[in-house]
């Protein structure tokens, strides 16, 4: 039951995440 919410949790961790590192990943190549 932890597992699975923590499962859902990080679903939508992992896309923010994601987004957020494709955006630093570009920031870090550009500069």
């Amino acid at each position: 039951m932890i597992f699975h919410y923590i499962a859902k949790f990080t679903k939508n961790e992992i896309i923010s995440l994601n987004a957020s590192s494709c955006f630093l990943l570009g920031f870090h190549v550009v500069f």
